[in-house]
């Protein structure tokens, strides 16, 4: 079968396959780490749950485990954080540095939600005034800006929310997003993880509204498709190899017929 591609195609055609190739087998790499990454946070999320004596392990160990802890909340420390939407309404995530029983450290406690009206009485409500505590949660690993700054629990809340809001599209958002390393800078002491509180829920599952401050967790790790994108670009690649293929076959038969015409 004759077979004369094009010069200038055939070299378009080997830039873009490379680099076709190049991301095909990056999200294949891609998809082994998240695989074996996934294989380990399975493990830590249906092995044993962590108690106080585990706590002073690296932050990789604990991360992604669940953990029955007893101590005292430092509810005069707690801390807000704008910008989290429950059952349709604003509110804000509540923030406890908690000191487990046998240990000088601190661990920070993701409470749970309450509304954006009035959070000092919601506060009130959820004041442990010191007494001894069992927790049970999920515990994840600090990460993230060092620069976001949470409000105090005992300031006044912002005059008005929607100017907060305006602020999710400009620069200055600092008392947004997840603040874990600023306070963790915050306490010399503090462990390298943060425990989410409350019950494990299935996908679909509500919370409940009526406690507060609300809380819940979904303990499963988000999957991207990593292998799915990489044979993506694998058969792109090989639709461009048919087509220049084609291509050149089709184009020696043209020069073919031309030089054979009478």
């Amino acid at each position: 079968m004759p077979f004369r591609p094009a010069p200038l195609p055939t070299l378009a055609s080997a830039i873009a396959l490379v680099i076709l190739g190049n991301l095909s087998a990056w999200q294949y790499g891609r998809h082994v780490e998240a695989t074996a990454h996934l294989a380990v946070v399975h493990g830590h999320l249906y092995g044993p749950p962590a108690t106080e004596t585990e706590l002073t392990a690296p932050a990789d160990d604990l991360a992604w485990r669940k953990a029955i802890v007893r101590g005292r909340f430092d509810d005069a420390a707690a801390s807000l954080v704008l910008g989290h939407f429950e059952f349709g309404a604003p509110g804000y995530d509540l923030i406890v540095p908690f000191h487990p029983e046998g240990s000088t450290a601190t661990l920070l406690v993701h409470r749970g939600w309450i509304p954006y009206e009035d959070p000092q009485a919601s506060l009130a409500l959820v004041d442990t005034h010191g007494a001894p505590q069992t927790l049970e949660g999920l515990l994840l690993a600090i990460d993230g800006d060092a620069t976001l700054a949470p409000l105090p629990a005992t300031a006044d809340r912002p005059s008005a929310w929607p100017q907060e809001m305006e602020s999710w599209f400009g620069v200055p958002y600092q008392r947004l997003g997840p603040p874990w390393a600023s306070l963790a800078a915050q306490h010399a002491d503090t462990l390298p993880v943060y425990l989410v509180v409350g019950p494990e829920m299935s996908k679909g599952a509500r919370k409940d509204p009526d406690a507060l401050p609300v809380s819940g967790y979904i303990a499963e790790p988000k999957q991207i498709g990593h292998l799915a994108y990489s044979v993506q670009w694998a058969l792109i690649a090989a639709t461009l190899t048919v087509i220049w293929a084609v291509s050149g076959w089709r184009r020696a038969v043209r020069m073919t017929s031309a030089t054979t015409a009478p």
